[in-house]
């Protein structure tokens, strides 16, 4: 199981949040569209709580983000 968790988005600022496929054994796609410009960051982490990725983004409202977990154990993941 992996935990996602996007900083700095406001809910009213967001548009749509898209993660597939779930489950997964590897990649995962990102899509996530803002009705404003901004600064933010996504952190992975595992069931045991340890961050396995972050990645950060700046100055944009439409972000489409390729994650690798082919290294994670096969499963599920929750936003």
């Amino acid at each position: 199981v992996v935990d996602i968790i996007v900083n700095n988005i406001e809910l009213e600022n967001l548009n749509s949040f898209e993660l597939y496929p779930n489950p997964t054994d590897g990649l995962v796609n990102l899509q996530l569209s803002l009705n404003v410009v901004q600064n933010g960051s996504l952190r992975l982490f595992n069931v045991s709580g340890q961050q396995i990725s972050l990645f950060e983004f700046k100055g944009t409202s439409e972000l489409s983000h390729r994650i690798d977990l082919s290294t994670q154990p096969q499963g599920v993941f929750s936003p």
